[in-house]
């Protein structure tokens, strides 16, 4: 029996690993802890053979959490966190797996609905995607008496009415809980270990190489990397887009919540990126963003031309703003910033109807990762940004 620990400051994600080690017989959870302390006392007082630890975490990391115990007397570790770029070092500190919030188990979660609810007949509504395969699993799940639908399902019924869209794309906001999953800057091939258990895997050996020795980036500069190294125009569209989310998650997690990616508008024609509901600080950049433009919903958009964005890119995205939504914010992230007309649209766009479309360069975007890296804060870079086309209006 594997004696498991588990140590994650979220009590969701501390759910979402004890859940499938629930229904493996060769493990057993002998306890639980929500910060680095908690963790450091956890471990030398129950000497469990695993832990699943969390890298960021209040006041102490995970790194911290080994340093404090000593590497030679921590058990095996499965690092747990958001963000990839701390991936080299896990491997370094001789780290067994490396799991990348957020996970979790649907047919374990779909079990415990049915089980609680009793239901006999009826339909399920999932607000999030699933491909066929883990969809035709949760149906099997369910039985024949019980429909389940996806959110494709739920657009594809709405799809003929605007009003009822933009209605499934609140409530799908509104119910969304985590973030979409990173894909991970590194992906070590696992090889089965012999002498261990089937749910863990451990990597290879990696390659002795400069990259692979390399002290790893800080994550804003990680993210910031990526970015820059992304082929501009629809050959790297989806690494740029998919790099823009990672960089809003990392700079603005803890104000923007329920982050939800669009798939279509009601026209079934434009796409708008991400959709997050503001949930700030009072006194706060976004606080103040959602008093003054009478907003609850901030929409981001990615841009990887290797042109400047013009007057259609902004008028395009002003069109799916709207103060009856709550929604009269945009944040564009245009590669090669924004030409002349664009600015000109914008400062139209809010002088006719009250929304602003802020536009920010790859570089501006590349600027406030690595400066959140150095603990400068993001907000002030968007204060100053924000106060400097608000001041450029002409009469």
């Amino acid at each position: 029996m594997i004696r498991t620990l588990i140590v994650d400051d979220e009590p969701l994600a501390r759910r979402a690993i004890r859940a499938p080690l629930g229904s493996q017989p060769d493990f057993t959870v002998i306890g639980e802890a929500g910060h680095g302390a908690a963790a450091i006392a956890a471990i030398e007082a129950l000497r469990p053979d695993l832990v699943f630890l969390d890298v960021q975490m209040p006041e102490m990391t995970g790194f911290d959490v080994i340093e404090a115990v000593g590497v030679d007397a921590m058990p095996l570790i499965v690092f747990v966190t958001a963000f990839d770029a701390y991936a080299l070092r896990a491997f370094e500190e001789q780290a067994l797996d490396y799991l990348l919030k957020p996970f979790d188990d649907l047919r374990f979660g779909m079990r415990e609905i049915l089980r609680q609810g009793r239901y006999a007949r009826g339909i399920i509504l999932l607000s999030l995607d699933l491909d066929r395969q883990d969809l035709d699993e949760l149906q099997a799940e369910a039985g024949s008496t019980i429909q389940i639908w996806s959110l494709a399902r739920l657009d594809e019924l709405t799809s003929g009415d605007a009003i009822l869209a933009e209605r499934l794309e609140l409530l799908a906001l509104d119910t969304a809980m985590e973030w979409s999953p990173v894909s991970p800057l590194i992906q070590p091939q696992p090889t089965p270990r012999q002498d261990s258990f089937s749910p863990i895997r451990v990597p290879q050996q990696m390659p002795v190489t400069a990259a692979a020795i390399a002290p790893p980036l800080p994550p804003g500069a990680a993210i910031a990397a990526r970015l820059r190294g992304t082929a501009p125009g629809h050959a790297g569209w989806q690494a740029y887009e998919a790099g823009c989310i990672d960089a809003v998650r990392f700079l603005f997690g803890k104000e923007l919540h329920q982050p939800t990616r669009q798939k279509r508008s009601a026209d079934g024609h434009h796409r708008k990126d991400l959709i997050c509901r503001i949930r700030s600080e009072p006194s706060s950049f976004w606080s103040m963003i959602e008093s003054d433009f009478s907003t609850r919903y901030v929409v981001f958009e990615a841009k990887n031309s290797a042109e400047a964005v013009g007057q259609n890119e902004v008028e395009l995205t002003a069109k799916y703003l709207f103060a009856k939504g709550l929604r009269t914010v945009a944040i564009l992230f245009a590669r090669a910033g924004s030409s002349d007309s664009a600015r000109i649209a914008a400062e139209q766009t809010l002088r006719d109807r009250g929304t602003l479309v802020l536009i920010l360069s790859l570089t501006d975007l590349c600027g406030m990762l690595e400066g959140a890296d150095a603990g400068d804060p993001p907000q002030n870079f968007m204060f100053e940004k924000v106060d400097e086309f608000l001041m450029s209006l002409g009469r």
